[in-house]
């Protein structure tokens, strides 16, 4: 009955598409063709394309494609649109099928770019998604004047940060885990820098960013609660191009450019801590030469790509990212003749490499076939010894711990422009993955004699696969569907587990600008996250779902309201997520241990019950730019062995969380920025009361205390921090010079200094002879300063 249940879901999706293909082409002609920079010949995505006449209409899609299936007429009127970019009209006759390609002029002059720039909230398809752009990402205000993508994404409705300074995402209730970050088409696993603190793109290598947090397409799988898309620029195809900055965190700096003119592009960005030279610095101040600790990270990012013809491009991505903790100390005892040394590190970071072709068929059908290799590592390395002045070893250790997930991965996807209301997507993807979850291997000697263990997981070896078909349906003049299937399956420790996951998007335009959207969406994901939050570190293990451990699954209901006036954007929605057979740490299970199965050390079978709503208002254009966010959410989990099986407060469950952000041009050269952003307190689990307790007979620590002390705990996260709220503001300077434009940013973080709780915890007070919570906070008032050459 299950099966026959799948068969009908499938039957019934598929429907439009047999019936497409049998009544699909009627009389009409395509027009096709790419949308570029006029200056720097790089592809625009999302341009909007519309023939006012017909009202027809179309997006670039990622590599700049388009294909408007027109019915024969004698005039065609068509109007191209994207923000920051100067509209411009075509008037046209069309007798057969024809190819357009169009070059769009940056508008510099805020009063020359057109208000209709950008295709309005009320006729477009996908809700629940987010989208800034690089201008104004790096114009927000942030922690040390670090621009950063993940970021400014927190400041929206539905995203959260978690801990103070952290890039990581909690989207509408769910885990960093959860988030499906793709650079180029590939999956990054670990996507920060500094314990959390910056994320690893580098603002100079990216061109376009989305968020989407629900109604998911069924192009996207494999994770629960959204998809963070990131794209690299491919390349000034007209002239050499280049950046030079430094800020408080880290030095920046990129080129890109021709190889040959109009065809062939690269970019190379890299990205290093300023932290390294610093740490060095002070820790020969503090130790002098016997001793050093330090810290450091970077980042990498190379593309190529290469048009071969009308038809045909390639391209190669490549980023590579890690950071470094390390320490060193050399001494020596001269009572006892010997001396010794001891050094460790701690080390993380990502591989990524992609090669991609694409390749249009034909006006109505392009295709795009991605191969590429993903890596996340970790590992841990202390080391000490010591030897008499003469040379003898006297003892020496060595401890390692690595934990590491890889993929390769194949996929091909299809656009099929079949009919004038009738988008088609479809493809496949096979991905191998290898887990590592946690290796330990310990080395000791002394006096000639010694002993080696490892101890750990095996590699975990996994297969997936997936199918996906989806159609964007033009029904009416006022309805839009996007319908579709995605269907997976998964192959781990000789068990498989098969998905059918449905998709369903719906926009009815009410008019006057004005229109009601509606989404189910259901998604299965094959990792999971064992997280350490304690650590502050990437110690967390990535683990595959296994015969003991199965996929997490989540199904997402969402309706809202858009509505679009004079420029300005509101958006109105309400979700309800269900997740299912989740994954936690047993209490007091220690993430590093290596010695025991890590699948023993899980409670299984969680469920997750997230519901809310968002609010945002958003103004695009003229001098006064930004936006309001408010979040109304409610996030609780429940296990049956935890909390005695009573749901609990999920950690970051925040009943309101609040955002608004300003930016206002007051002319070409200075810009000012700032943003207030106010959060419920964060869930957390503390001792309600102490009490006495009478010794038990036969426990002899400390025999002459007949007493000991315990603690009540009321509940898992029943207790909450108090409320978070910050104030960021900054101010950038452009000048015009010789062979490029300076830029100085200026700014503040937290500009009133709010004490805002990292964490809590509980002290003894002598004054007062009792036990006291008092709270840790990280961040007070921060300057940021850095320097920008553009050329």
């Amino acid at each position: 009955m299950p099966m026959n249940s799948h068969r009908l879901k499938t039957g019934i999706l598929l429907l439009p598409v047999l019936l497409l293909v049998t009544l699909g082409r009627t009389q009409s002609h395509t027009l096709s063709g790419y949308v570029r920079d006029a200056e720097t010949k790089e592809p625009l995505i999302g341009v909007s394309l519309l023939d006012t006449l017909s009202k027809t209409g179309t997006f670039t899609n990622h590599y700049g494609f388009y294909s408007l299936q027109l019915k024969q007429s004698n005039y065609f009127h068509l109007k191209v649109a994207f923000q920051g970019y100067i509209a411009q009209r075509h008037v046209f006759m069309l007798h057969a099928d024809s190819t357009l390609d169009i070059e769009m002029v940056p508008g510099y002059e805020l009063a020359t770019v057109n208000i209709e720039a950008e295709n309005p909230i009320d006729k477009r398809l996908q809700m629940s998604s987010l989208e800034i752009s690089t201008a104004q990402i790096g114009e927000l205000p942030t922690l040390l004047g670090e621009v950063d993508v993940l970021k400014a994404y927190q400041l929206m409705p539905g995203v959260q940060s978690g801990t103070e300074g952290s890039a990581a995402l909690y989207v509408r209730g769910g885990s960093p885990d959860q988030n499906l970050i793709l650079l180029d088409d590939m999956p990054l696993y670990y996507v920060t820098h500094l314990g959390g603190f910056v994320s690893l793109f580098d603002a100079n290598a990216i061109s376009h960013s989305q968020l989407i947090k629900g109604a998911f397409p069924a192009r996207y799988g494999g994770r629960l609660s959204s998809v963070m898309e990131v794209r690299m620029k491919e390349g000034n195809k007209q002239k050499i191009n280049g950046n030079v900055s430094l800020g408080v965190l880290s030095g920046r700096f990129s080129l890109n450019g021709p190889i040959k003119k109009d065809t062939t592009s690269f970019l190379i960005s890299a990205r290093a801590s300023t932290l390294g030279p610093v740490s060095w610095v002070l820790s020969r101040l503090s130790y002098g030469f016997d001793s050093n600790e330090g810290y450091n990270f970077y980042d990498l990012n190379a593309k190529w790509n290469r048009i071969i013809s009308h038809k045909d491009q390639l391209f190669a991505s490549f980023y590579t990212g890690d950071d470094r903790l390390f320490f060193r100390e050399t001494g020596e005892n001269q009572e006892e003749d010997v001396r010794y040394s001891a050094r460790g590190r701690q080390n993380w970071g990502n591989l990524m490499g992609a090669f991609k072709w694409n390749h249009l068929h034909s006006p109505r059908l392009f295709f795009n076939i991605n191969m590429g290799y993903t890596r996340f590592r970790y590992q841990t390395l202390a080391q000490s010894q010591s030897k008499e002045t003469g040379g003898r070893l006297l003892e020496q250790s060595r401890y390692q711990f690595s934990s590491s997930v890889e993929d390769w991965l194949l996929k091909c996807n299809i656009e099929h422009y079949a009919h004038a209301r009738h988008h088609l997507r479809y493809g496949a993807q096979v991905v191998y993955h290898q887990f590592r979850p946690n290796m330990t291997t310990v080395q000791e000697r002394a006096n000639n004699m010694g002993q080696d263990s490892a101890m750990g997981t095996q590699a975990f070896e996994a297969l997936e696969w997936s199918l996906y078909l989806e159609d964007s349906w033009r029904i009416g003049e006022h309805v839009t569907a996007n319908m579709g299937m995605h269907t997976g399956n998964y192959v781990a420790s000789k068990k498989a587990y098969f998905s059918l996951q449905p998709r369903l998007s719906m926009n009815v335009h009410l008019g006057a600008h004005t229109a009601l959207k509606a989404a189910y969406s259901s998604m299965q994901q094959y990792v999971h996250l064992l997280t350490n939050s304690n650590t502050g570190l990437p110690t967390d293990l990535w683990v595959p779902a296994t015969n003991r451990i199965p996929p997490q699954i989540a199904r997402q209901w969402v309706v809202g309201v858009a509505h679009e006036a004079k420029g300005i954007e509101l958006s109105i929605e309400a979700f309800y997520k269900q997740m299912q057979q989740l994954i936690a740490y047993q209490e007091e299970a220690s993430v590093l241990v290596g010695g025991n199965d890590w699948q023993n050390k899980v409670v299984t079978g969680g469920k997750g019950k997230v519901y809310g709503l968002e609010c945002l208002l958003q103004k695009k254009y003229g001098k006064l730019t930004g936006w309001i966010g408010y979040t109304l959410s409610f996030n609780r989990r429940q296990f049956a062995q935890l909390n005695h099986g009573r749901s609990y407060p999920y950690k970051y469950d925040r009943r309101h969380d609040f955002a608004l952000v300003l930016n206002y041009q007051l002319n070409k050269k200075i810009t000012l920025s700032a943003n207030w952003v106010y959060s419920s307190g964060q869930a957390l689990t503390l001792a309600r009361a102490s009490y006495s307790v009478i010794r038990p007979a036969g426990i002899t620590d400390y025999p002459l205390l007949p007493f000991y002390s315990a603690e009540y705990y009321g509940g898992k996260n029943q207790f909450r921090m108090p409320a978070y709220h910050r104030m960021d503001v900054s101010a950038q300077f452009k000048k015009q010079k010789p062979k490029g434009e300076r830029v100085w940013t200026l700014g503040l973080y937290n500009a009133y200094s709010r004490q805002n709780p990292f964490f809590l915890y509980y002290q003894y007070n002598v004054q007062t002879n009792s036990r006291q919570l008092y709270q840790f906070s990280l961040f007070p008032i921060l300057p940021a300063v850095s320097y920008q050459f553009i050329f």
